[in-house]
Parts: structure tokens; C-alpha cells; sequence
């Protein structure tokens, strides 16, 4: 075991390490594996290389851990947040403590990075969880899941249109798959609150975050005399299930409307939310949004349980004064607005 290697990812761990995620973790064709991590690591427009680390005996990779780079703000400066994303170990060397070796290893690296202040987590549960949890990272709330259901459901699926514009006097709604950057970035410039964390989708991160050829995403767009005020990004999770993923807006009506018009064209199933914000608007106000929380029936099925958001300073020593921000404390779930947009899954 002493003569296992940490180190930072090389270009040339790239076949090595596609094929330990392939076979332990990423269950899908190697072409669908190798675009996936091209745009996931390689294409990330805040690292010149991937930001990954990995464990070696001799010349093969026994384990790898990955950090998916995000930008975040607060009044007006722009900071990083490794958000954790995939960490394999070869089969023939698990119970070997390598989660917890690499793991340490990959934050003493990143501490050596200013600019990268926190790491999230969205999706752990389980034995992973209990692992993140010994090594520093803390549960910042309980998600929580609200669902919206439309009789559009009822609808058959038809062959739906890349694209659909509805226009009523002044205004018009367009429901697309084009992810439009620039107008996006704009707006969100305009409404997001300076005084909270919040992922920082200007056009650079949006042009990058919905090129993911392992999702696929929904877009629709408020717009007033040609100027956007609002829009409403979902995902497909699978057949009708959607998700929400990214939103703004002017006028909470405006919101309204896009999420009915995609129940509409997406004949959804459900559309879901979560956020760790108790402020956010559809948290707010989720009876007038139509969205409902069904924490009491997904807690009677197993693969519904919903593991807690997680939240850590990427300083390597876990004191006090490092768990600050510009003066906010990142441990309280009031100073974020984040939705889904921030997880590496999506």
C-alpha cells in the first residue's frame, strides 16, 4: 500500500481512467463516455486541464477523483467551487481506504488555489456520504423536492418541435432547445442578489454548461417588447420526467406562465425542483406555483430518499474563520441562491 502514487491527472491517464469509470460508474457506450468527459473536464472553460487526480501502482490507475469547476459570486467577485464529481477505485483494490486517501490528498492541492473557496455535493448518499462527512464536508440543508402536475400529462407525447413561439400582443413565449447565452447571462446580471451565493452564468459558463451531450435540456423564454424578463431551464431525467435546472425573472407571473406552457409542450409527467434556498420563489410560494411537496411518500420508497445537500471550505485546515466568505458564513443555507444548475449530475 506505501508504494501507491497521488498525484494530479495527466493527459496521458485519459484512456486509463475513461476505463475505470466504464467499468465501475459510467454504464454507457465509450464514444457516449469519452464526449462526456471532454466536455465535463477537458472542455471546462475555468481549468487549462482537467481538474482530476488519481491514485497509481506502477503504471496503472487504481483510482480516480474528479472535481467539476463551477464560477460562484458574491458582491460582484467571482470565486470557484469544486463541485465533486466522479470518484472511482478499481474493484481489486476497494477497502484499501482510497476514497478517504485521495480524497485528502486532491484538497491539500486545491488549497494551494485561492480562488477555489468551497466544494458542494448534491448527490451522495449512503456509505459515500457517511465517508464525505468524515472528511469535512457538512450537510448545509435538506433538499427539498417539490413536484408540479398538469392534465397536459394526460396528453399522448407527440413528436415535439425543436421550437414554438407563442405571441399575444405585446409579449411572446418561446419554448426551444437553444440555450440563447448572451440574453440569459444579461438577465440574470440584472436579478440575481449580489448579497447571496450564486452560480455566475454569464455567457461563457451557460455556452458551456448546456453543451452536456449526456442530458438534454428545455428552454422557455418570456420576452416583453423583444427584451427577455424571464426563463426557465428544464431537464429531461427520463420519458416524461423533467426537472428544473436554471431560472430568472422579473415578475413571478412571467415564471408562471413558462412553467405551464412547458407542461404544455413537454406533455411532463411532472416537473420537479429542488433548492437549498428557503427564500426562493417557488419555495416561497409552491401552493400558488402549483408545485407540492411529496416528502411524505418519498420517504416510504427507497431510491426517493433524498440525500442532504453538502457544503465544504477547500481549505485543507477546517478553522472557523475559513468557513467565511466576503463575511458570509457558507454553513448557512439563507446566504444561497442555488438551484440545480450547480450539480455536476446535470
Amino acid at each position: 500500500m506505501s508504494d501507491f502514487i497521488f498525484r494530479k491527472y495527466k493527459g496521458e491517464d485519459k484512456e486509463q481512467v475513461l476505463a475505470l469509470l466504464g467499468a465501475n460508474l459510467w454504464h454507457f457506450p465509450h464514444k457516449e463516455r469519452l464526449a462526456y468527459f471532454n466536455w465535463k473536464y477537458e472542455q471546462n472553460p475555468y481549468t487549462d486541464t482537467p481538474l482530476g487526480f488519481v491514485c497509481v501502482d506502477g503504471d496503472k490507475i487504481i483510482a480516480f477523483r474528479g472535481y467539476m469547476l463551477q464560477p460562484i459570486c458574491i458582491n460582484d467577485k467571482v470565486f470557484y467551487n469544486a463541485a465533486l464529481a466522479d470518484t472511482v477505485t478499481d474493484a481489486n483494490y476497494r477497502r484499501m481506504g482510497l476514497f478517504s486517501r485521495i480524497t485528502k490528498f486532491s484538497i491539500e492541492e486545491l488549497d494551494k488555489d485561492s480562488s477555489i473557496v468551497m466544494s458542494t455535493n448534491s448527490s451522495s448518499g449512503g456509505p459515500t456520504l457517511n465517508g464525505y462527512l468524515k472528511l469535512g464536508w457538512q450537510p448545509l440543508t435538506e433538499r427539498k423536492n417539490l413536484f408540479s402536475f398538469s392534465c397536459w400529462s394526460l396528453f399522448p407525447k407527440t413528436v415535439m418541435d425543436y421550437e414554438c413561439c407563442k405571441v399575444c400582443k405585446n409579449h411572446k413565449i418561446l419554448l426551444t432547445t437553444e440555450c440563447k447565452a448572451t440574453e440569459m447571462s444579461a438577465l440574470a446580471k440584472e436579478q440575481t442578489c449580489k448579497k447571496l451565493i450564486s452560480v455566475h452564468t454569464d455567457k461563457e459558463y451557460l455556452k458551456w454548461r448546456f453543451k452536456n451531450p449526456h442530458s438534454s435540456y428545455y428552454f422557455a423564454y418570456y420576452y416583453e417588447h423583444d427584451n427577455l424578463q424571464a426563463y426557465v431551464v428544464t431537464r429531461r431525467i427520463s420519458g416524461r420526467k423533467y426537472e428544473i435546472v436554471d431560472l430568472q425573472y422579473e415578475n413571478k407571473l412571467h415564471l408562471k406562465k413558462l412553467i405551464n406552457h412547458l407542461h404544455q409542450w413537454l406533455r411532463a409527467h411532472y416537473i420537479q425542483i429542488w433548492t437549498v434556498n428557503e427564500n426562493d420563489i417557488i419555495n416561497q410560494f409552491a401552493r400558488s406555483f402549483k408545485f407540492y411537496n411529496l416528502s411524505f411518500i418519498q420517504k416510504w420508497i427507497k431510491h426517493c430518499n433524498v440525500p442532504p445537500f453538502l457544503i465544504r471550505t477547500m481549505r485543507a485546515n477546517l478553522m472557523e474563520d475559513n468557513w467565511s466568505l466576503e463575511g458570509v458564513d457558507i454553513r448557512n443555507n439563507s446566504n444561497y441562491s442555488f438551484h440545480k444548475i450547480v450539480a455536476d449530475e446535470v
